[in-house]
């Protein structure tokens, strides 16, 4: 618009609105990208994450169980050696 003007066309108020219009539509345009791919990247990371949990939580019951059934194993041992020394 300021080339128009320097070369003696001046831009009518409807061009100057249209080109405002254009500015602030393409602005949103840009933030509602960035806001879509920000909210995607979240949606994705919190996925991941509860998947993540849930393995660990998934391993940690594996690994007590075991430990469990280990200290079971122990006890039958200890057991029977007390019923060998007596």
């Amino acid at each position: 618009m300021l080339g128009l003007k320097i070369i003696g066309n001046s831009p009518s108020h409807t061009e100057i609105l249209y080109t405002i219009t254009g500015t602030i539509a393409s602005y949103l345009y840009f933030l509602n990208q960035r806001v879509s791919l920000f909210i995607g990247e979240m949606r994705e990371f919190k996925e991941t994450t509860i998947r993540s949990f849930d393995r660990i939580r998934d391993d940690m019951n594996t690994l007590k169980e075991d430990v469990n059934e280990k200290f079971d194993d122990i006890k039958k041992e200890l057991k029977l050696i007390a019923e060998k020394i007596k």
